[in-house]
């Protein structure tokens, strides 16, 4: 900070009129009033005061606060894609169901919401639903073994899969997949992918 004027200067001045405010008129005399030594410090100050920089205090303080990362780091990113008609998924498979969706994941993000929904219709057929990143549909692997299941004996299932994942800074690619005993079909479905700012 940039000062024309010392601290101890402006203390001084300060405690002056201070303890000649106090001490009143009895002591300081007819000339010299309690009003008076307010407007004298204030002119003081006043006089000091152009020469005094808190500019930048503002900036640094908000630098502290968001880690020394610009703003935007903090701001929710997300993609979407969604899909209401209805597919034909053949027997045996690993099958894409949604996707290829991109997001990209700013400096100082490290983690990914990912959360899908599918609604599958005939077939009574065992299914397992997951997302894969950055790779085709496979039946292996972390992303995998995170499946989760349904079956549609009854005509109709849901199943939902959410999902935190760890990720580097850059363009990262979903795709929602299946794997069925049964020709089945998947009806409505939605995939949606966003940041987690910092970590969480």
């Amino acid at each position: 900070m940039k000062r024309t004027q010392s601290l101890p200067v402006l203390a001084l001045v300060a405690v002056l009129a201070l303890v000649l405010g106090s001490v009143g008129t009895a002591v300081a005399g007819p000339g010299l009033t309690k009003s008076r030594v307010k407007k004298i410090a204030a002119k003081v100050v006043t006089k000091a005061a152009p020469g005094l920089s808190v500019g930048r205090a503002s900036t640094a303080d908000n630098a502290t606060a968001l880690g020394g990362l610009p703003a935007s780091t903090y701001l929710n990113r997300f993609a979407q894609t969604t899909s209401t008609t209805s597919t034909v998924i053949p027997a045996g498979v690993n099958t894409q169901i949604l996707g290829p969706l991109s997001i990209t994941v700013p400096a100082g993000v490290g983690f990914l919401r990912v959360s899908a929904v599918s609604g599958f219709a005939t077939g009574s057929s065992n299914i397992a639903m997951w997302f894969q990143t950055d790779t085709v549909c496979t039946g292996s692997g972390n992303d995998f073994n995170n499946r989760q299941f349904g079956n549609t004996t009854n005509n109709q299932d849901s199943i939902s899969v959410d999902r935190v994942v760890p990720v580097t800074p850059g363009v990262h690619t979903f795709r929602l997949c299946v794997a069925n005993a049964a020709n089945t079909n998947a009806d409505n479905r939605v995939l949606l992918v966003e940041t987690v700012a910092l970590a969480g």
